[in-house]
């Protein structure tokens, strides 16, 4: 049987919908800089692409990352086929409040751009 994984989470504001998939910090060094993984930058883009878009609806995606002890950070943003696509990191190692208030940025800032 076939398993289908689903967007993690979905906020939605006025005709904007943002879909979140929380993933492993996965980074390739390749002469010495790094990359996104191409597989969880896909799998965010399909759950986007494949969204049933309601009306006027603008539908964007989130891919987030634990911070890790790396020097370089995920922090990008895309423009794949006329949808949003942020690559984010989150310090998971500060307190509820200080995780809330990043999110709570991240997601205001999406919203912002779309």
């Amino acid at each position: 049987m076939a398993m289908h994984k689903r967007a993690g989470r979905t906020a939605i504001k006025n005709q904007s919908t943002m879909l979140t998939e929380e993933e492993n910090m996965s980074i390739k060094f390749e002469g010495g800089t790094a990359k996104q993984k191409s597989n969880n930058l896909y799998q965010i883009f399909a759950y986007v692409n494949n969204w049933n878009v309601r009306g006027d609806e603008n539908v964007g995606g989130m891919l987030l990352y634990a911070k890790t002890t790396a020097k370089e950070q995920p922090n990008h943003h895309y423009k794949i086929k006329g949808s949003k696509i942020s690559v984010l990191n989150l310090d998971l190692s500060q307190g509820f409040e200080e995780i809330k208030a990043d999110l709570t940025r991240y997601t205001d800032e999406f919203f912002k751009l779309m």
